[in-house]
This record gives C-alpha cells, sequence and structure tokens, in this order.
C-alpha cells in the first residue's frame, strides 16, 4: 500500500511538470507562423518575392483572398506576455484517501504579475504573376 502512495505521487509528480512543458500543435510542427515577428517580414519579405519563399520565409497564412486574378495573404499573430517576480513559498498539497502529503512547504510572498497582448497582422498583395507587391502591417501592444 505504501508503495502504491509513493508511485501515485511520482505519478503526480511527473504530470505536473509535462502539464508545464509547451505544447505543440499539429499544425506548428509544419508551420513558421511561430517566427513572424515584425523583424522577420521587415528582413525578408520584399517586393518581388514569390509566393512559395514567402510561404517557406513565414508559413502559410490565416486568410487568403483573390480579387481581378490577384492574391491577398492576411497573416494574424495574437499572443499574451506574462511576466511575474520569483515567487517563494508553498507549491500545494496533494490529499490521499484522506490523508494529506505536502511537498514544497513554507510561506512566502506573492509576486507581482503583469501582462500584455501584442498583435501582429501582415497583409502581403501578390501580383498576377504570384509575386509579391506590396507589404503592409500593423503591430499592436496594450
Amino acid at each position: 500500500m505504501k508503495n502504491n502512495i509513493q508511485y501515485f505521487i511520482i505519478i503526480l509528480l511527473v504530470l505536473n511538470l509535462a502539464s508545464c512543458m509547451r505544447s505543440v500543435t499539429p499544425n506548428e510542427s509544419f508551420d513558421n507562423r511561430n517566427n513572424l515577428t515584425l523583424g522577420s517580414i521587415q528582413r525578408t519579405i520584399k517586393k518581388g518575392l514569390p509566393q512559395n519563399e514567402v510561404l517557406m520565409a513565414i508559413g502559410s497564412p490565416n486568410i487568403i483572398t483573390k480579387d481581378s486574378g490577384k492574391e491577398t495573404w492576411v497573416y494574424d499573430k495574437i499572443y499574451t506576455e506574462s511576466i511575474s517576480n520569483e515567487t517563494k513559498g508553498s507549491i500545494g498539497a496533494i490529499g490521499i484517501g484522506g490523508t494529506s502529503v505536502g511537498y514544497g512547504g513554507g510561506s512566502g510572498k506573492h509576486s507581482d504579475v503583469r501582462t500584455s497582448q501584442h498583435t501582429l497582422t501582415v497583409i502581403i498583395k501578390f501580383d498576377k504573376e504570384n509575386l509579391v507587391e506590396e507589404v503592409l502591417y500593423h503591430s499592436s501592444r496594450y
């Protein structure tokens, strides 16, 4: 019985650590949208660049429209950045069959967490030969 509780605690700790890891969606493994930054757009996307090179550089767009034989690709990236001070203190406790088994501990101070929202919208217009004709972008932080 004691071994079962120890195994259970180890499994919970491993699962807790695994939940802290970054998950990757299926599209992220084949898509470069994670590299979509204002700097990467300004550095790599130039007038005259073919569509296939845009696709290789920054991945597939969120929206594609076509008007008069010309395509327009729209990329939208929205992410939240959280910054916090180091926190010391108790991590938590696990209850097993009415028994409380603690890990971590002690009293600590509460840290301040600041978050900001970042958005980047990129519009790439192609000519009839599928070469970049114009690049527009808007970046904001709030």
